[in-house]
């Protein structure tokens, strides 16, 4: 039985009652258009919710409420529910290392090829034969710095040598990965003047998209595969809320100008780079809705815009489209642990980007580990995970049958102050559950950052914690498509066809003969 309380100490308080008001009254209006919680027309014990609120947890995900109407409903305060089973993945074939890759007799990237999103996956295929359509697998990196400076990061003097382009390009092959993302600026693109100052003597003196040039090609000869990425619309750079730069609402005149750098990179790549594979819209859109609110401000009208006008230019592109932050689907449907910029693509479930094409349509959230949400605090960290992962974007490939591929993820390793006086956390814990995720679900990603001058997440050429060979052999596990395996297996069973025997004719039953 509980104990009593020591003389003189006060008597424990108990929880004031819920209260729970206007019980089945509509509340649409009252409670300022939104479902969830509205303490002041609901009660304290009540929601505004309807059964089609799917996403909003204080109505139990569509439990609570009324039909066809918003109505003051129970509260329901319960955890996200659980991602049901996952189907088995049949296990990918360990990466090969460099030495293991097929010495192709032709250029690779040289056989045309269909990539799509279809069933919730990747794959790609022969445009010659659609029978050998297979799972594409993406072990990425994002290669920064193109946003910035019109070219990749850390070509100055770094630990008293010079850090080339093929040194990157020749890191990605050795650790096996197969992709990578490239951020981009909107306005450098259109602008195409000469490159910073600090792109290495290489470059000295060239245009944005001259260097570009050279890196897509690099990476093509290596076979390896590039997203394109609009990181920023705005320069110098910042991480705009809008894909419009610094406007409060978006329209067909003021996002003309990514528009622009799309069809000019579509114009340009489509054909002579096959390795560009993906059109990333906009990075992290995250003051934008998705499918409610202002027009100016849906991000579900404006990447359909983008997109099909990508499509247009290039249709053989991914058309890759990045989460919101808290109003996706419906409003505050991250509620109630918070989503990160870009991560929340819940409302392709209710309000579907439409393309010209739907095949090419693919979902990227972003997600790191080292903020304040409140799962990171929760008890039963990090097995917690999985279920805010399923609420916040994992569920949309079952749900709408288009891929998701990972855009960004990282972080440090081990804790470390940076800047000066500032402790930050480590998110090692949180990178080996969010790894272990990605690889038992077959989903693709692009880890930050290549290049060592992200501080607050470190990354994989030199950390400057010292993690990056930590971090490699947590992603070593990451199942990746080869170009020069496929194409080798391609050429392989053409020429199979062709070096089989004629098949032998019909059988002739022998003339009767008559006596």
């Amino acid at each position: 039985m509980p104990s009593s309380p020591s003389p003189g100490s006060p008597p424990t308080p108990k929880p004031p009652p819920s209260e729970l008001l206007n019980v089945g009254v509509d509340c649409w209006r009252s409670c300022s258009f939104q479902p969830g919680e509205c303490p002041n027309f609901c009660g304290d014990g009540g929601a505004c919710c309807s059964v089609d609120d799917a996403d909003i947890q204080a109505c139990g995900f569509g439990e609570s409420g009324c039909t066809g109407f918003h109505c003051c409903s129970p509260l329901v305060v319960r955890s996200p529910p659980l991602p049901p089973p996952l189907p088995p993945i049949p296990p990918s074939p360990p990466s090969p290392s460099p030495s293991e890759l097929p010495t192709l007799g032709f250029p690779v990237f040289s056989t045309p090829f269909r990539v799509s999103s279809s069933g919730g996956h990747l794959w790609i295929e022969p445009e010659a034969d659609s029978s050998l359509r297979e799972r594409l697998h993406i072990k990425g990196a994002n290669w920064a710095g193109f946003q910035q400076g019109g070219c990749p990061h850390i070509l100055w003097e770094y630990d008293g040598r010079r850090t080339l382009v093929q040194d990157y390009v020749e890191f990605l092959t050795r650790h096996s990965f197969n992709a990578v993302r490239l951020p981009l600026s909107s306005v450098l693109v259109n602008a195409n003047g000469p490159v910073a100052s600090n792109c290495g003597e290489a470059y000295s003196g060239q245009s944005t998209l001259s260097v570009l040039d050279d890196v897509l090609t690099r990476l093509r000869d290596a076979g390896i595969f590039v997203m394109l990425d609009m990181h920023t619309s705005v320069s110098p750079e910042g991480n705009t809320g809008l894909w419009c730069g610094y406007e409060t609402s978006c329209t067909t005149e003021n996002e003309a100008p990514v528009r622009q750098a799309w069809e000019t990179l579509a114009a340009r790549y489509c054909t002579s780079h096959p390795n560009v594979i993906a059109a990333d819209l906009y990075n992290e859109p995250h003051q934008g809705t998705w499918g409610v609110g202002d027009a100016g401000k849906r991000w579900d009208l404006g990447a359909a815009r983008l997109g099909n006008a990508v499509l247009a230019q290039c249709a053989r592109w991914l058309i890759v489209v990045e989460g919101v932050g808290g109003h996706g689907g419906g409003w505050s449907t991250c509620e109630p642990n918070g989503c990160w910029w870009g991560e929340n693509i819940q409302g392709q479930i209710s309000h579907p980007i439409v393309l010209t094409d739907t095949t090419k349509l693919v979902l990227s959230p972003h997600v790191y580990g080292h903020g304040g949400h409140p799962y990171f605090s929760a008890p039963d960290f990090p097995n917690n995970l999985p279920a805010v992962w399923w609420q916040h974007w994992a569920r949309v490939p079952s749900a709408t049958g288009h891929a998701v591929l990972l855009g960004e993820w990282g972080g440090l390793w081990e804790a470390a102050e940076w800047p000066q006086g500032v402790m930050r956390p480590s998110t090692k814990v949180w990178q080996q559950a969010f790894a272990a995720y990605l690889n038992t679900n077959g989903i693709g990603h692009f880890y930050w950052t290549l290049n060592d001058n992200s501080f607050r997440t470190g990354s994989l050429f030199n950390d400057w914690t010292g993690a990056s060979e930590l971090k490699l052999a947590m992603l070593a596990a990451s199942p990746a498509t080869y170009m020069p395996v496929l194409e080798s297996s391609w050429a392989e069973h053409w020429s199979s066809l062709l070096e089989a025997p004629p098949p032998s004719p019909p059988a002739v039953a022998p003339p009767f003969l008559f006596g």
